[in-house]
């Protein structure tokens, strides 16, 4: 039963379906569901399928209509993307239907559609790195982490407090008399604690909070007063004067291992019995570590190339979507580092431009990539989505199977298998490229 198709641009990235079945074709499609109708109704003085048709279809006139609408508009559709192949994004929205016994029945249709652009240059581009190789700095800055990690606090009884050390405290605080509790439900960690760790150093804990503490003896009360600036977070707080009733419990050293063989014992587990193995094994695990850093800052800068190398317009719904995603992110990563509500409302138009601005790369970059795996027929092959299910069901704790069952009733499925085809396109890029390492200043000379 073909259709007659028209189709029209309405936007860069929107078109238009208006799709008509003449009156004859949709006339025989009501004839074919009013007899159905007819075999099933039930119409008191007439047997099961015994009613006259001219009853059934002025009883079941508008079931009938409903029914053929159901049936005609589906299958116009369907021939409308097969007959122009468009590729539509996202769900089609019916805009009008116009249907009268005996006419024509007639529907438009209003799709988003993707971007048609010319597919820049993907190969042979160049990009420029850092060195991965580990540096003896290197090295030792990581030692000094592991000496970190395994230092031990040991309790100081022959001296006063000084820079460095940390305090075991019981505090609490006031501000014009009264607890600073009361101010504001989040001022609670701040205004009572015991036992408290203070590390004593500029900036820790509260402004010029710390210097006061120098010197301090063990079980040592001490007041301390703190002006709360005016950009303080704590907004029923801002610009007061605070004073805090401090008990020194303890006062304790950090000491850090000594860099020996024994240490490297230590942090390994008896795997390496020398410091200059730890060194060595240290020096290998930075370089993959780097080695891995530069090769996902190659494959963003070649990313970043090809979105500059092509301009185009994209779906709104689409970019809105990734748009609404990263404010999504940028907002809960605020809120776990501490920020209020407040904080992020002040701030709601420099997070939505951010989160734009991103958003168009990465449609941009989703579309090129797409064109890029199907130029070069790029596929995701079992064993590729059953490596990443298997990893995904690590992170979860789940098993592979419970995991694939939850994705597949969640139609995930297509979106893991979408992502890793855009990342097997971007790899064909950087497998294609020049990717050169920056020389070192000494180098340069």
């Amino acid at each position: 039963m073909p259709a007659q198709i028209t189709i029209e641009d309405t936007a860069p990235c929107a078109k238009k379906f208006t799709v008509e079945f003449s009156a004859e074709e949709t006339a025989s499609e009501h004839d074919k569901i009013a007899k159905e109708f007819q075999k099933l109704a039930q119409l008191p003085g007439f047997r099961v399928g015994h009613a006259p048709a001219n009853v059934v279809r002025q009883k079941f006139a508008k079931d009938i209509e409903g029914e053929l609408k159901k049936k005609l508009v589906p299958e116009g559709y369907r021939q409308a993307l097969m007959s122009h192949h468009v590729h539509v994004l996202g769900e089609p929205v019916v805009e009008k239907i116009e249907y009268k016994s005996g006419e024509p029945l007639r529907f438009t249709v209003a799709v988003e559609t993707a971007p048609h652009f010319e597919l820049p240059n993907y190969k042979g581009l160049t990009v420029e790195v850092e060195r991965a190789a580990a540096t003896d700095a290197d090295v030792e800055r990581t030692l000094e982490l592991l000496q970190d990690q395994h230092a031990q606090f040991v309790d100081v009884a022959d001296r006063a407090a000084k820079l460095g050390d940390f305090l075991v405290v019981d505090f609490s605080a006031v501000a014009d008399g009264k607890p600073l509790a009361d101010y504001s439900p989040q001022a609670k960690h701040m205004s009572e604690a015991k036992d408290f760790w203070l590390l004593l150093e500029d900036g820790s804990f509260l402004p010029n909070f710390c210097q006061q503490l120098v010197g301090v003896i063990n079980g040592a009360r001490q007041q301390v007063f703190v002006d709360l600036p005016a950009e303080f977070a704590v907004k029923e707080l801002a610009g007061r004067k605070a004073t805090y009733f401090v008990e020194v419990k303890s006062i304790k050293e950090k000491k850090p291992p000594a860099l020996d063989d024994a240490f490297a014992e230590l942090v390994t587990n008896g795997e390496h019995q020398t410091l200059e193995a730890l060194r060595g094994v240290i020096r290998d695990s930075v370089t993959k570590r780097n080695e891995s850093r530069a090769v996902a800052d190659a494959k963003n800068k070649l990313a970043e190339q090809l979105i500059a190398q092509v301009n185009f317009d994209l779906p709104p719904t689409l970019l809105a979507q990734e748009t609404r995603g990263i404010v999504y992110d940028i907002v809960q990563q605020t809120q776990q580092r501490g920020a209020t509500r407040e904080d992020i409302e002040g701030k709601k138009d420099e997070i939505f431009g951010f989160a734009q601005k991103n958003a168009v790369g990465k449609v941009k970059a989703t579309f090129i990539l797409q064109e890029i795996a199907e130029a070069e027929k790029l596929e995701v092959t079992d064993d590729e989505m059953n490596a990443r299910i298997e990893q995904m069901a690590a992170r979860y704790r789940v098993t592979p199977a419970h995991l694939k069952k939850q994705l597949d009733e969640k139609d995930a499925l297509g979106e893991i298998e979408h992502e890793l085809l855009l990342g097997k396109a971007l790899d064909f890029v950087f497998q294609n490229a020049t990717v050169t390492t920056k020389p070192e200043e000494k180098d340069k000379k």
